[in-house]
């Protein structure tokens, strides 16, 4: 008793740590295009694009506006991805269109619709209980959400 002892050693804060590593990495020829997202981003994409992938399973006719809304949100989220925060509205409405990141985000888009649509009709045989259209809208919808999420178009 009456003994002081230190709440750590001498020269413990001076060790250099090991800076934790992450699970996942992209290799080096993907760097330029890709970017892992945020759990943030991913969490909200998986939300936005399930909640209109959905939508034709409820009711067939909406197939068209899912894929066209997928479409148009993904094309919104992939062309502002990286993209410099202006901070301002006003600044964002007139900021010159970047040509190359306009192109890229419309092919990205556009191939990963049609490579989604073919992979819902791929996994219709597991997915029996949906129509083919819903099949396609969802396979669409999942392609959408992958390629707004992990790939970036806007240069550094």
């Amino acid at each position: 008793s009456g003994s002081l002892k230190p709440d750590r050693k001498f020269g413990e804060d001076l060790r250099p740590k090991d800076a934790k590593k992450p699970l996942i990495t992209l290799p080096p020829f993907l760097e330029e295009i890709a970017e892992l997202p945020k759990r943030t981003y991913l969490v909200t994409n998986i939300a936005v694009f399930g909640i209109f992938g959905l939508l034709p399973v409820f009711e067939a006719s909406f197939v068209s506006s899912s894929i066209g809304l997928n479409f148009g949100i993904a094309m919104f989220r992939l062309y502002n991805r990286g993209a410099p925060d202006t901070g301002n509205d006003e600044d964002m409405a007139m900021r010159p269109v970047n040509k190359r990141a306009s192109f890229l985000t419309f092919g990205i888009c556009g191939l990963a619709t049609a490579l989604g649509g073919l992979l819902g009709q791929l996994l219709k045989p597991l997915l029996f209980f949906l129509s083919e259209s819903a099949a396609i809208s969802l396979g669409a919808s999942a392609a959408l959400c992958f390629a707004c999420s992990f790939f970036k178009v806007q240069g550094e």
